[in-house]
């Protein structure tokens, strides 16, 4: 009987597993989402990745609507794609 139930959750689990694969949900996170973002909004990969902007400091006004527009969508994308998981076409709408 135990075993009977072992190998049904194994199953389950792989089910799972694979369903998730296929639908193509993921979570992306830290240096992940943002290596998948820079490939998928401006096809630039680690190797090639240069510092843009590192001399430009934004200071917080106290006014979001006067910040780049990546910085008012972060916290979005974290909750969508880090917390739970999300599709590609999810983190491109986020470019």
């Amino acid at each position: 009987m135990k075993l009977v139930v072992i190998v049904l959750l194994v199953i389950s689990v792989s089910i799972l597993v694979s369903a998730q694969e296929l639908g193509g949900s993921r979570r992306y996170c830290g240096r992940h989402l943002a290596q998948t973002m820079a490939v998928l909004c401006w096809g630039i990969d680690e190797m090639s990745a240069e510092k843009r902007n590192s001399d430009m400091v934004y200071e917080d006004s106290g006014m979001p609507e006067l910040l780049p527009a990546d910085t008012r969508k972060k916290r979005g994308i974290i909750d969508e794609c880090c917390l739970q998981a999300c599709t590609r076409d999810v983190l491109l709408s986020y470019c």
